[in-house]
């Protein structure tokens, strides 16, 4: 059986999450929303108790069936994927120690790269601001905007 572990990323908003949770393949129809924190399960179907005795819950669900594995397929031996909202507002990852192969350090990397493109653009459409260009200068993204 394996464990979950809420990992050390956090994510403000969730729209931007969401965004940049499709780009990384899971569509918004397989991305469950829930306000008060729905119950995570293993690939087994049971609920699990890993992160809190109580069962680990999250507002962001990406149940098993959708989950990528490895191989690029979905569901098979994958546990829930979840973003917990805690008390400061914040979304964390949980993810379970056999599913962190795949969204792992490097998949929560691109997310963040992600979510962070998705945050920029938000922000930039909010002060109407128009992209010019963007590209990889080393190991940052720079994205350059002209002003209205």
């Amino acid at each position: 059986m394996s464990e979950y572990s809420k990992l050390e990323a956090q994510y403000k908003d969730k729209e931007c999450l969401l965004e940049a949770l499709a780009e990384m393949g899971y569509a918004s129809e397989q991305v469950e929303q829930h306000e008060i924190a729905a119950q995570m399960y293993d690939y087994h179907g049971h609920a699990t108790h890993y992160v809190n005795a109580d069962g680990d819950k999250a507002n962001l669900i990406i149940r098993r069936q959708n989950v990528q594995n490895a191989n690029g397929g979905r569901g098979s031996a994958t546990n829930d994927l979840g973003f917990v909202k805690e008390g400061n507002g914040m979304y964390a990852p949980i993810v379970s120690d056999y599913d962190s192969h795949k969204h792992g350090s490097k998949w929560m990397v691109d997310l963040k790269v992600k979510y962070q493109v998705a945050v920029n653009k938000k922000e930039a459409k909010r002060q109407r601001f128009v992209q010019k260009s963007s590209k990889i200068e080393g190991r940052k993204l720079v994205i350059r905007y002209l002003q209205p």
